[in-house]
């Protein structure tokens, strides 16, 4: 009896039996009664085709390691299936390895380069796709050498490569042209986009919900740099030669997070809009650790240096999605350090002005605060530095020169007074009065006495508001 075979194909062309010469034998039926139909031809497989093609030949077009021995089963080595199916595969090409148990110690050769650094094509890698191929613990295969891995296990998809060579090509890439027009304002075209929602459910979640997630581990050393999330925008040199103006605006990275519940913070919960942290013991002898950098540079030598308008602004001006009081926002802390320094909290000592620019510029009766409770407050108003005490001012400088104080004077020091002659003493009235001096060419001085001129004693002369006498 012949085993029952359905076959579904549009067209199939089946020598008749005893055909001589045939791609996969002659067509037979053989003593255990399978059925070898010998040089099988599909001529249609959908509507729009047109091409005959053997049916071996597109067998082939996929590389299944089944086809070259492999099992899956656990106990089979199948490291010899793995190897003979990669030799049999093409450069660039797709290997499947089935469902089931891997158990393999393959690791594919690694590429070829010419003498110019070049990869030779034909030893380039392939990808191999383990759809529901695992490891006896259900663990995914996430590398075979410099081949590049695609799995589905437990429930995720996987992309892996487990060894690199020089100058590699990315594992995943994603690439996207927008080059259209119109389109609705505000609405984002992705090239990859991520979402994760997180309900609120009734029991208490305690597994962090991270949208996205990258994590670099690193021991290299030598020249190059390594970094974890790279973030890159560029306007290319031609952007400007179709003479249209300005371009719209790029941001090389841009974060936001929303409360939208419109309640405050103890109703709604914690909002953070960016994060920072850096873990490290030990000291710091050469600053090598720095939880932010900042590089400024010009793009090309020919373009004019570069300077930083603004490098950290808060605007009250825009309240979108502030917190408004009145018409304004605001924050309670703009910059807050709350650990301890060896140096200094702001430090610009290594730097230098330009054509005399402040260090820190404040605007005019804007104040610092000395103490926790910022009851100790300098400020700058009504033409003089001032400072004050819970309010109070104790003293002030006028930008004009002179000093006022509130309360007593005590100095440790010896007290020098301006030195004058008699006839240079300034006019002796109400704004003068209270005032000390001393003259240098006083003539025979008494006590609280008029003061004659042209001598040779210094003594010291007080104002009463009327004139001057000496002390």
């Amino acid at each position: 009896m012949l085993k029952p075979t359905l076959v579904t194909a549009a067209l199939l062309i089946v020598p008749a039996f005893g055909a001589a010469d045939e791609l996969l034998g002659t067509a037979k039926v053989d003593s255990s009664q399978n059925i070898k139909m010998g040089h099988v031809t599909i001529c249609k497989t959908r509507t729009g085709s047109s091409a005959c093609r053997l049916f071996g030949i597109r067998a082939a077009d996929v590389t299944n390691a089944a086809d070259y021995g492999a099992k899956l089963d656990g106990a089979t080595d199948d490291t010899g299936a793995l190897r003979a199916a990669r030799a049999d595969t093409p450069a660039q090409r797709t290997i499947i390895v089935p469902n089931g148990t891997y158990n393999a110690t393959y690791t594919p050769p690694a590429p070829q380069f010419d003498g110019a650094g070049n990869l030779i094509a034909s030893s380039g890698p392939r990808l191999w796709q383990l759809h529901g191929a695992a490891t006896a613990t259900g663990a995914p295969i996430i590398g075979l050498g410099t081949d590049v891995v695609e799995s589905f296990v437990q429930g995720a998809k996987y992309f892996g490569r487990s060894t690199s060579y020089p100058n590699p090509a990315p594992v995943l890439r994603v690439d996207a042209t927008l080059n259209h027009a119109g389109g609705a304002l505000g609405s984002t075209s992705n090239a990859l986009q991520t979402n994760m929602t997180i309900p609120a459910n009734s029991a208490d979640l305690s597994n962090f919900g991270w949208a996205n997630s990258t994590t670099l581990t690193s021991s290299a050393w030598g020249s190059g740099q390594h970094v974890a999330i790279a973030s890159f925008a560029k306007r290319p040199s031609t952007a400007l030669s179709d003479s249209r103006g300005p371009r719209a605006p790029i941001w090389s990275l841009y974060t936001e997070a929303r409360d939208e519940t419109g309640q405050p913070s103890n109703l709604s919960g914690p909002l953070i809009g960016y994060e920072h942290d850096m873990f490290a013991n030990g000291g710091d002898p050469d600053s090598w650790r720095v939880v932010h950098h900042y590089v400024l540079g010009r793009a090309n030598g020919r373009g004019a240096k570069a300077r930083f308008g603004r490098a950290v602004t808060i605007d009250w001006g825009d309240v979108q999605y502030g917190y408004p009081v009145a018409d304004r926002s605001h924050v309670g802390v703009a910059y807050n350090t709350q650990i301890g320094w060896d140096t200094a909290a702001f430090n610009a000592s290594e730097g230098y002005a330009i054509d005399g620019a402040p260090a820190f510029l404040m605007a005019d009766t804007m104040s610092i605060g000395f103490t926790a409770d910022a009851k100790s407050q300098l400020k700058h108003a009504s033409n003089a530095l001032r400072y004050y005490y819970n309010g109070a001012e104790i003293f002030n400088v006028p930008d004009k020169g002179g000093m006022s104080v509130a309360g007593s004077l005590t100095l440790t020091g010896l007290f020098k007074a301006a030195a004058y002659t008699v006839s240079g003493l300034p006019a002796c009235n109400a704004t003068t009065r209270d005032m000390l001096a001393v003259v240098s060419d006083a003539t025979s001085p008494t006590y609280r006495g008029a003061l004659t001129g042209g001598g040779a004693v210094r003594t010291p002369v007080f104002c009463d508001g009327v004139s001057w006498s000496a002390h």
